[in-house]
């Protein structure tokens, strides 16, 4: 897993923004009483201080610290004692899930598994039959690499790649065929790791809401299943609307061979490459598969083992693994450079106060489910999709794409249950809101990956707020499409 980004921000926007989250966690639930019945003091300190912390993540964007200053405000309104709020924070079984995860997903950053994936994928004769065949295939090779490689890993090397083959086709870089494909590149860029569901660190949390609420869990196969679906429909629609609706001449790409392009070299993954690799994808399967294990032998032992603990068991067979005699996955080192401090700490404490949003003892729950209830009616699962999605992709495209993402999931957790009871499958909206999140150009402040993106000199805001708009538009049609056909399945 990659590191956080570093971004800079001047010292008065830190500063007017970490007063207001110290306002909320420590002030706001004194002076502030329930208006509703169904809510309990304690509820209104809840829901203070989880927007305490969402001011945190948008503006200064220390988490650690906005994590540490949630603690504190939860023992000092009484939600927890002292020993209690640190067993829930780094007692969880999540966070060590979050942890290890982190320091597997290092390994396999740091081998270039993805890249060589996507070589060998591109470098196939079937690239080669039609433009929007080769440019389905190009989309869809990123996918699958990004899903190893991470945001940040797929970023430098693709968006690199795309320009040497822009100059092999003689494409302008500023042209609205180069824009947009760069575009479409770097959604499936942000959106592939996601796909993994519980392999990845940020959906653990989102799923513990559902969990919480709703009695659901999310993260299930139906997840990946729903998430890959989505992607691969995106993956075809967009060289599509590339070339009807935006009127982009693909054909150029014809005179390009990306055999000749990216070569024959790094194509194949090495046994250094290969044993992490495995490492992951019996994770990811045990994952998905062990609740429908039968109770017989030594699968009985492996499904009481658990997620967490088979995770663990597996990175320790890994350490013993040697190729050419050296170690391939050297715990000291992966467990120093992998793991994502700020982004364990944000976990815990979103789980931690997510969990006790949905507590039926504090009335959270009930109060949001009454508001939202007012707003929607009596919708069903297909509306509930429809909103999330929608206000989604607007909110984390001018807010922090992490915080856009937790607070709409819980948002959707508190009124998960109805929905859950007439058959619609809540994991569609899972999906629907975590991939969207991560769906953010417009601004600099949705994420550091836009950053990138918006830096690059073909991409100019003319573009981002007409053709990229557009785009969203796109993304949002394919993502309530695929979510609503797999939820009723």
């Amino acid at each position: 897993m990659n590191k956080t980004k570093p971004k800079h921000y001047n010292s008065k926007t830190y500063y007017i923004g970490t007063i207001a989250m110290l306002l909320a966690l420590y002030l706001l639930p004194a002076i502030i009483s329930p208006q509703d019945s169904v809510i309990t003091q304690n509820g209104v300190s809840i829901v203070c201080i989880f927007i305490g912390c969402i001011i945190g993540f948008l503006t200064n964007r220390d988490l650690i610290l906005t994590a540490m200053c949630s603690m504190g405000a939860l023992v000092l309104y009484g939600i927890y004692t002292p020993n209690e709020v640190i067993s829930e924070f780094m007692g969880m079984s999540i966070i060590w899930q979050v942890i290890v995860l982190c320091a597997l997903c290092y390994v396999i950053v740091r081998d270039g598994t993805g890249e060589t994936i996507a070589r060998f994928l591109l470098t196939r004769k079937i690239t080669q039959k039609a433009p929007i065949l080769m440019l389905i295939i190009l989309l869809a090779a990123i996918s699958v690499a990004s899903a190893f490689m991470g945001v940040w890993g797929a970023l430098m090397v693709f968006l690199p790649l795309l320009e040497g083959i822009y100059d092999e086709a003689g494409v302008d870089h500023n042209s609205n065929i180069a824009k947009l494909l760069s575009l479409g590149a770097y959604i499936v860029m942000c959106t592939a790791p996601i796909a993994t569901g519980s392999m990845q660190a940020v959906n653990l949390s989102i799923n513990q809401y559902f969990v919480d609420a709703a009695g659901t869990n999310v993260l299930g196969l139906d997840f990946v299943i729903t998430a890959w679906a989505l992607l691969l429909v995106f993956c075809i629609v967009y060289p599509l609307a590339m070339q009807y609706l935006f009127k982009c001449d693909i054909n150029i790409f014809k005179k390009i061979d990306l055999r000749d392009t990216l070569g024959n070299e790094n194509t194949k993954l090495t046994r250094r490459q290969l044993y992490p690799l495995i490492a992951f994808l019996v994770i990811a399967v045990y994952s998905f598969t062990a609740s429908f294990w039968p109770e017989i032998g030594i699968l009985t032992g492996l499904k009481e083992l658990g997620p967490v603990l088979f995770i663990t068991l597996t990175l320790a067979i890994l350490t013993l693994v040697r190729v050419d005699g050296e170690q391939i996955f050297e715990p000291a080192q992966a467990f120093k450079e992998g793991v994502n401090w700020p982004i364990v700490m944000a976990i815990a404490s979103m789980a931690c106060i997510g969990g006790q949003l949905v507590n039926d003892e504090f009335g959270v729950k009930a109060w949001l489910s009454n508001i939202l209830g007012r707003i929607l009616g009596n919708s069903n699962g297909f509306v509930l999709l429809v909103l999330a999605t929608i206000l989604t992709v607007v909110l984390t495209n001018f807010f922090s794409n992490t915080a856009t993402g937790y607070v709409i999931a819980a948002l959707c957790a508190a009124v998960a249950s109805p929905i859950v009871a007439t058959g619609f499958n809540i994991t569609a909206v899972a999906v629907a809101v975590t991939m969207s999140s991560q769906v953010a150009f417009l601004t600099f402040a949705s994420s550091g990956q836009a950053a990138i993106l918006l830096n690059r000199d073909n991409m100019d805001n003319k573009f981002i707020w007409t053709k990229g708009i557009c785009v969203l538009g796109i993304w949002i049609i394919v993502t309530v499409a695929v979510c609503s056909i797999l939820a009723v399945i």
